[in-house]
């Protein structure tokens, strides 16, 4: 609790004053002979509630003075802990995350299921998403709207863009959603399944951007050491099988390291889930966030009380409790 005007609880002073000074101008009494006798008399309730009026106008000068120095009462918050990381997704949705090595269906359905889990552990963090093959582009700036940037995700799909792995662009494009950020840590994860095959910017070159911004860059291979079957549609209607090709895990490794970060290697849905377990595990950076304080101002309400006290001692004086001499 405060007072935004301290100064005029020096108006009390002036309350046990006045009540000394009306005590003394009270209205003369009548003298009586022999009043000694009058003493054993009953007391009537009108006559032991005479002194009201008198305290209730005392008292709602009282509240007035407590009024005018504007009382305010506050709830404040306790300084706690919240995530200071901005992270961006990348996701390869070129045509071999076809594989169906990955439960349910093939590797893009794992991983957009294995995303929306992490995205939902990440309820403090803004979150930003990419999605590349043969170019890169932004499925969602970073954001707290994290129900937007889950149905961006569950919205894209092989195809959207022209087929090719442009891993450089996708980090390049990450890095970009980045700039500007003031986040405590900033990061990019990137999944593929591929060797790097399209896009203008190399992969290490993407990488060394990243690291001039103090950007990590972890990487996620994902595929089985046998590597998974594709089936695709041809033009005229019949069905291609193919198997996917292998991974670069050399170049990806290169990348993570560059920047500080860490390559992971998902052979199926459970190790793709406990790579992204891991990954939301490692970054977890605490910042103090601000203690704020709430006031209310009471001094309306005391001085409503105030003016109640005040009416109902002169009523009562002026009517039921009035004293003649």
């Amino acid at each position: 609790m405060r007072f935004l005007w301290p100064a005029a609880l020096l108006l009390l002073l002036l309350v046990p004053v006045l009540a000394v000074r009306a005590r003394r101008l009270a209205p003369p009494s009548l003298r009586f002979p022999g009043a000694a006798g009058l003493r054993d008399l009953p007391r009537s309730l009108r006559s032991r509630l005479a002194f009201l009026p008198r305290a209730l106008v005392l008292g709602a000068l009282a509240l007035a003075a407590v009024a005018l120095a504007r009382p305010q009462t506050g709830i404040a918050e306790e300084t706690g802990t919240s995530l200071g990381v901005d992270i961006v997704l990348a996701l390869d949705i070129s045509s071999s995350m076809r594989a169906e090595d990955f439960a349910p269906a093939n590797r893009l359905a794992a991983a957009k299921e294995v995303l929306e889990d992490f995205i939902d552990r990440r309820t403090e963090d803004r979150l930003g998403a990419v999605a590349f093959a043969r170019n890169a582009v932004t499925l969602s700036p970073l954001t707290l709207d994290h129900g937007v940037l889950t149905d961006r995700l569950r919205e894209v799909d092989i195809g959207d863009i022209a087929d090719g792995t442009a891993i450089g662009n996708a980090i390049a494009a990450a890095v970009n959603r980045l700039d500007g950020s003031e986040a405590e840590s900033r990061v990019i994860v990137l999944l593929t399944d591929g060797v790097s095959n399209a896009g203008e910017i190399h992969p290490l070159t993407a990488a060394g951007l990243a690291r001039t911004r103090g950007i990590r860059v972890y990487t996620v291979g994902a595929g089985s050491e046998r590597g998974g079957r594709m089936v695709m549609r041809r033009p005229d209607g019949s069905l291609d099988v193919r198997t996917a090709p292998g991974i670069d895990e050399e170049m990806l490794t290169e990348v993570a390291d560059a920047t500080g970060g860490r390559y992971f290697r998902a052979r199926d849905s459970e190790g793709l889930r406990a790579v992204y377990e891991e990954i939301d595990a490692l970054e977890r950076t605490e910042i103090q966030a601000p203690t704020w304080t709430s006031w209310s101002d009471d001094g309306p309400v005391l001085a409503g009380w105030a003016a109640a006290l005040l009416f109902s001692g002169m009523a009562l004086g002026a009517t039921v409790l009035r004293t003649a001499p």
